[in-house]
């Protein structure tokens, strides 16, 4: 008995990329091989082409063709010529007049469009609230910062945790990348919260982040001064920051940098994940250390090296210091820490492109729809759950061209869903197609 792949005739080729690397990756995690495979829905599929040219591409046996809902009755052997001839030839004409070529591309873009912008609503926490902050955009620039912030104040999620971005302003720009919320679950949240919404002492912001509610965790762009490390302590909340190799801890009474221990850390099991549109793992390792100076509380220092899981070769390296009690716990905060660093460039690829299709916008109202939109794409390009890898597919397919998976491509294809929807919207096409 060996394992059979089975691909879907009528998916999209991101999809089946997909599908076929991290099937092949995980039949080779459990020591065995993945070569051969079937073709499901061949008679739904409106073009083969794509399909074959993955199966070429990859190496794959096709051992079997499914024509039909019945098994084993509808799978057949199919040769060669007959799958490259079904795969050249037209499926069927059209037996219905074509509409005006406008109006087949509106009517059929604001389907899709509602189709995604529905599933992101139901999917994303704070998407919701990012489309309504996208409305403002109809109102005059001089009201359309006034009109945020009330929408912002629901940007934090009960129960949540703050991912706390650095003060610094973003390279070549004139502003902060907005802090990031997660819910209560862990996912990220498409609503930001702009910097300057927040008091400037490290301690009061802290303490205003939870007006509205105690936060799981906070998330931390550097060590904490010993005033934030008490009050943290004496709310019992869990936190982490991101620190340099260079940082001087103590261990057994010696003084030395972070990257100078990670050979002697305790290793832990290494965790699989993306990154910026490769396939990664994530090798950590910790061990408990204290500050020293006077400082006696101890603390976890981890060391963290992202190596590209084809190729071998370390992609970056990370530190981050915690409490000592929060152990296995820290793993999936320091994994969104580490995920968040590519959000500063993205936001500033969506924001000049805000710039371009309407200048006339208040800077904080495209900052804040630059950095949401920035921290869906990175998350859909995290993800591996089922609607992600189908809404990623989705999501392509609005950019003309093949296009490789990656945040930058989702942002594009997202800041095209979201102009598009503005554009039905002032057409009033809304309610036909749906488009609360």
């Amino acid at each position: 008995m060996r394992p059979l792949l089975v691909l879907n005739a009528v998916s999209q080729p991101e999809a089946l990329e997909e599908v076929i690397i991290n099937y092949r990756q995980a039949a080779r995690a459990a020591g065995m091989p993945l070569d051969d495979c079937l073709i499901s829905k061949h008679d739904e599929a409106g073009r083969l082409g794509p399909l074959l040219d993955a199966l070429m591409r990859h190496g794959l046996r096709l051992l079997l063709v499914a024509q039909g809902q019945r098994v084993p009755e509808d799978l057949v052997v199919m040769d060669a010529p007959t799958l490259v001839r079904q795969a050249l030839e037209v499926r069927s004409t059209s037996i219905r007049p074509e509409p005006p070529a406008a109006a087949a591309l509106l009517l059929g873009q604001g389907r899709r469009v509602a189709t995604l912008l529905s599933t992101l609503r139901e999917r994303v926490p704070g998407f919701a609230d990012l489309t309504r902050a996208w409305q403002l955009a109809g109102v005059p620039p001089a009201l359309q910062s006034e009109r945020l912030a009330p929408l912002l104040g629901q940007a934090r999620p009960p129960g949540g945790s703050r991912v706390w971005m650095p003060r610094a302003r973003v390279r070549g720009e004139a502003w902060s990348q907005p802090d990031l919320t997660l819910d209560a679950a862990g996912q990220w949240s498409a609503l930001p919260v702009p910097q300057h919404l927040a008091p400037a002492g490290e301690l009061e912001r802290l303490a205003s982040a939870e007006e509205a509610g105690p936060l799981g965790a906070h998330l931390l762009a550097g060590l904490p001064g010993l005033d934030a490390r008490a009050w943290l302590a004496e709310q019992q909340r869990d936190w982490i920051a991101q620190v340099r190799g260079t940082q001087r801890v103590v261990v057994d009474g010696e003084r030395q940098p972070l990257a100078a221990l990670a050979a002697v850390m305790s290793p832990r099991q290494p965790r699989a994940l993306r990154w910026r549109g490769r396939e990664a793992q994530l090798a950590l390792a910790s061990c408990t250390v204290s500050l020293g100076r006077g400082e006696t509380e101890p603390l976890r220092a981890w060391a963290g090296e992202l190596v590209d899981a084809y190729s071998g070769r370390v992609l970056k390296r990370g530190y981050w210091l915690s409490p000592a009690t929060l152990r296995g716990r820290a793993v999936p905060l320091l994994v969104t820490q580490l995920l968040a660093e590519v959000l500063p460039a993205l936001t500033r690829r969506a924001n000049r492109r805000l710039v371009e299709a309407d200048p006339a916008m208040a800077p904080a109202l495209r900052l804040t729809l630059a950095a949401g939109l920035a921290s869906v794409a990175t998350r859909l390009e995290a993800s591996d759950e089922a609607w992600a890898l189908s809404l990623r597919g989705e999501l392509l397919a609005l950019l003309a061209g093949r296009k490789r998976c990656s945040a930058e491509t989702l942002l594009e294809a997202l800041l095209q869903l979201c102009l598009a929807r503005e554009a039905l919207r002032e057409l009033g096409t809304v309610g036909l197609e749906g488009l609360h």
